[in-house]
């Protein structure tokens, strides 16, 4: 997005980035010349003033690079650098934003996964407690009102299925 070498002005650095062209072959087999990058399509139009990258970024969409260091013209490092540092912007934005999309898929699996647990969860407290005491009030209800009468046989049925201690209570209760 932004690039600031020491010792050439911004003017010198789109020139040189300008000139440059990027060579692939076309689906023919021909061979071409871009000034876009056919790997990640980058083209110097897309470099931006500061002014427009904090406008158009938040800072966790930049990746900032910085090289503190002086070269002479032939490539070798000066002993002794004069505050010479270059600097380079590059856009994360795309990794960002599939970051951001991996973040919310994930949370919705959580969310099916804790829905899915709540209701199992309910499903078998339902099943497991509270069925078997809403018989036993049922049943608890009946002899209260007429103690003298039988208890039905479903109760023995409910036995054999669940060999749990409020069958055991439940079978108690008819006998009494």
């Amino acid at each position: 997005l932004s690039m600031e070498l020491n010792g050439y002005t911004g003017a010198q650095i789109d020139a040189w980035l300008n000139a440059n062209n990027y060579a692939s072959f076309d689906a023919d087999g021909n061979f071409v010349t871009s000034a876009t990058s056919p790997v990640t399509e980058w083209n110097p139009a897309d470099l931006q003033s500061d002014a427009d990258i904090k406008e158009n970024f938040r800072s966790t969409e930049l990746s900032r690079m910085s090289a503190v260091g002086c070269w002479t013209s032939a490539g070798a490092l000066l002993q002794t650098p004069t505050n010479c540092t270059s600097r380079a912007v590059f856009s994360v934005k795309s990794t960002s934003q599939l970051a951001a999309m991996l973040n919310m898929g994930k949370t919705i699996f959580i969310m099916l996964v804790l829905a899915l647990g709540a209701f199992m969860f309910t499903r078998d407290a339902e099943h497991l407690v509270i069925e078997p005491i809403e018989r036993m009030v049922d049943l608890v209800k009946r002899l209260s009102k007429n103690p003298l009468s039988a208890v039905s046989d479903d109760t023995k049925g409910r036995k054999k299925a669940t060999s749990y201690e409020t069958a055991l209570l439940e079978t108690t209760l008819a006998k009494i």
